[in-house]
């Protein structure tokens, strides 16, 4: 089914490897495609460009990141195919779902107090390491209205050029902050429950988890700093958590070493309580729910790490760059 309506924009970085499956997923819909590429070192700009993409690469005079990959993408896609009402934004370590553009078109036609839907994730490899399955369960979002997306999404062109895009400064929690402004300014997203997209994290060790983790708590500082007054998500609220949980009771627990063991127990309760209450707290498999639930607590230390890195950054100014994790 033809689609021409839709402008795909798609964004990697040395994704060679799964860059053609993406771009043959778009192109079963439209040929109105645009990969950005951000500095690869692999061949992903031939392959685009043999498949008969619009081809951009990302120049080094700015630093790279997908709010920015994402927004001159769009740039180029909108000067080439004006006449496309809707934006599919995806990543190339994804392919489209077969069904999900017929899925989303029909859902923002039929409602249109919607500007933006997403629909479900799912990771390709998904038992092949506990931190892909991870990853899986956290691209499991509530059905119904969403307060954000993933990288993944359809929005409406209009929509999109009236927010004025990503903010291209943010080198990571681009999307949250999205949908911030998004409903700020009164537009709606939706969260369908319909297959999107098929993932390849490509984690497969505890380092490559904890710098992703170690990013995310970079986000969360950023969300806290630009989305204080977010009626919907207490930005900050989740960072206080992120200090208890990743500094204040390692630390303690540290500290109580030197004076005495039972207080090291003691407060070892504590955490062990916290895992126990989010495993039943949890809607997954009773094994999923006891991994979720250790490793959201573990993730807390290497959150608090890029929490305190965003606080250092803002207060000296300094040149950020991407967290990358693979």
């Amino acid at each position: 089914m033809s689609h021409n309506n839709i402008l795909f924009v798609a964004i990697g970085r040395n994704e060679s490897a799964s860059l053609r499956a993406c771009l043959e997923s778009c192109l079963a819909f439209s040929k109105n495609i645009v990969y950005v590429d951000s500095g690869s070192v692999d061949n992903s700009i031939s392959i685009a460009q043999a498949m008969g993409a619009e081809t951009l690469s990302l120049s080094e005079d700015k630093p790279f990141t997908a709010a920015r990959a994402r927004n001159e993408g769009a740039e180029k896609g909108l000067s080439r195919f004006p006449k496309v009402e809707f934006i599919q934004f995806i990543d190339a370590d994804c392919t489209l779902e077969k069904n999900w553009i017929v899925d989303a078109i029909t859902f923002l036609q039929t409602n249109t107090q919607y500007d933006v839907v997403c629909g479900r994730r799912r990771e390709v490899k998904r038992d092949s390491s506990v931190y892909n399955l991870l990853c899986d369960i956290e691209w499991n979002t509530p059905v119904g209205d969403a307060d954000a997306t993933g990288g993944d999404f359809l929005i409406r062109k209009e929509t999109f050029i009236e927010v004025h895009g990503f903010n291209v400064t943010l080198i990571a929690g681009e999307e949250p902050e999205l949908g911030y402004r998004l409903r700020k300014l009164g537009f709606r997203l939706f969260r369908l429950d319909s297959p999107m997209t098929i993932h390849d994290a490509k984690l497969s060790s505890f380092t490559q988890w904890s710098k992703r983790a170690r990013r995310g708590g970079y986000a969360y500082g950023i969300w806290a700093h630009l989305c204080s007054d977010d009626p919907n998500l207490n930005w900050r609220s989740r960072c206080a958590g992120i200090v208890f949980w990743g500094i204040f009771v390692p630390l303690g627990m540290l500290i109580s070493l030197f004076y005495s063991y039972h207080v090291t127990a003691l407060l070892t309760l504590i955490p062990l309580v916290q895992i126990i209450r989010v495993a039943f707290l949890s809607r997954h498999t009773l094994n999923e729910n006891w991994i979720y639930s250790t490793f959201i607590l573990l993730a807390k230390i290497p959150q608090a790490i890029g929490l305190v890195e965003y606080v250092f950054d803002k207060i000296t100014n300094k040149d950020t760059s991407i967290i990358e994790y693979r």
